[in-house]
Order: C-alpha cells, then sequence, then structure tokens
C-alpha cells in the first residue's frame, strides 16, 4: 500500500515537471514567432499608424494641383443607381484603402469599390507574398517600372489622400450593387465636393496620378457610356503624366 502511494506520488511529480517545463517552453515559442497572421497584423498596424519599414514612405508624391478644372461636374439621370446621399467614411484599423473603403449610409454600412480606377497597394502581404508581390509589379509597371517600395509609397499616399478628402465631409455613393468577385464588396461611384464643384472621385485619382485605369467599367450615372469616360480618363493621365502629378513624377 505505502509502495503504491510512492509511485503514485514520482508519476504526478514527473507529469507536473513535464507540464511545466513543455508550457514554459510554448510561451517563449509563441512570443518570439512571427505567424502568417501575426506578421499580417503587425504590418497592417504599421501601416495604419503611418510608419512602415520601407524605405518607400520617405518618397515625396506630389499631388497637388492637375487637371481638377478639367473634371466632370457630376450628375445623376439613369434611374438603374441607387443614390446615397450623406454618406460618411467609416474610418477603421484595417481595410480601407485608396480605392475601396467602408462607407456609412442610410442603408445601413457597405464596403464600396471604385469603378474604372485601381490604386495601389498600401502594404505587402508576407501572408500570400507571391501574389502580393505578382499585383505589386503589374501595378508598378503600369506607372513606368515602379519599384515595389514605389508602388507601395503610391497606395498609401492613395490611401491618405482618400482618407482625407472623404473625412471632410459627407459624399454622395452611386451603386447599382454589383459584386466585386462577392458579396463583401459593391462596385460604386463616388461624388465629392473638390473647389467648390461635385466630382467623381474616380476621375480624382487619375488626375492626381494616385489611380491607373483599371478594373470595371460601366456607363456613368449621367449616362455617359464606359467607351467615352474611358477615353476621358486617359487625356486626364496624359496630363498628370506631363505634370509628373503622384505616380508619374516618382521615377523624375
Amino acid at each position: 500500500m505505502k509502495k503504491n502511494i510512492i509511485v503514485r506520488a514520482i508519476i504526478f511529480g514527473v507529469v507536473a515537471l513535464v507540464s511545466y517545463y513543455y508550457n514554459n517552453s510554448k510561451s517563449k515559442s509563441d512570443s518570439g514567432t512571427n505567424t502568417p497572421e501575426k506578421e499580417y497584423y503587425q504590418k497592417k498596424s504599421q501601416q495604419n499608424s503611418g510608419s512602415n519599414t520601407s524605405k518607400s514612405t520617405s518618397k515625396n508624391i506630389s499631388v497637388s494641383g492637375g487637371p481638377i478644372s478639367d473634371l466632370n461636374i457630376a450628375r445623376v439621370n439613369g434611374s438603374a443607381f441607387t443614390v446615397l446621399k450623406n454618406s460618411r467614411l467609416v474610418e477603421r484599423k484595417y481595410g480601407n484603402d485608396g480605392d475601396s473603403f467602408l462607407v456609412k449610409h442610410s442603408e445601413g454600412e457597405t464596403e464600396f469599390r471604385l469603378y474604372f480606377t485601381d490604386a495601389c497597394e498600401s502594404w505587402f502581404n508576407k501572408r500570400y507574398a507571391e501574389k502580393s508581390a505578382e499585383r505589386l509589379r503589374e501595378q508598378g509597371n503600369y506607372f513606368g517600372g515602379l519599384s515595389q517600395d514605389d508602388t507601395v509609397a503610391l497606395g498609401i499616399a492613395a490611401k491618405k489622400y482618400v482618407t482625407n478628402l472623404l473625412s471632410k465631409k459627407p459624399f454622395t455613393v452611386v451603386t447599382k450593387w454589383e459584386n466585386v468577385y462577392g458579396p463583401d464588396r459593391r462596385y460604386a461611384f463616388v461624388i465629392v465636393e473638390l473647389d467648390g464643384e461635385k466630382r467623381y472621385l474616380h476621375e480624382i485619382l487619375v488626375a492626381k496620378g494616385l489611380g491607373r485605369i483599371h478594373t470595371k467599367p460601366t456607363t456613368l450615372p449621367d449616362n455617359t457610356s464606359a467607351s467615352r469616360q474611358r477615353s476621358f480618363l486617359k487625356s486626364l493621365e496624359s496630363k498628370a503624366k506631363s505634370a509628373k502629378l503622384g505616380a508619374w513624377g516618382i521615377r523624375n
């Protein structure tokens, strides 16, 4: 009987000792290991707080001026769209970008993606490194062969510009509720007030050299055809190039 008690005591002691060392070792390992999820949120946190390990954030990307007076006066004539007036930007730690952002409107909250225009990625996604690098390379090549760092810097500049613009006052969203790959995001036109006039945000991004002419086109809310709008955007882009605005001034 006494022998059994001693044996049990030894077993319990060994188990407790092994458990202690295992938990202690695991705790140290977890605190020092960057899992893909941890790297994802660390990178996003740096991006949103304005700090980044990339040298690209030191780039002086000019967005002042541009062919703003040439932009269309935004009007809504068609009935195919839902018009969401007095919409507001929902600021969040992750998710908002130069061409895609969460909006609070009269029917709830929706993440909208701009028609016609694509802003560069504002961070490098290590979790999906190959896909992220490919997309950044494609975006950089559009602007004359920008490096990955410069492309990310351009994305950060676009995000800051749009965030500042949409945070100043309410704006109008015009949408047909078309899905962007899935139901989590919807395509839309965004109409903002700039220099006392109603302007389309996607046109502003192109005019400032902060977005490329890319992604889904559609007829405008004033019934301008998609092909005509694309030609107009190309003229804005040409003027932005001549003025070396945004992306077009990085390599010069």
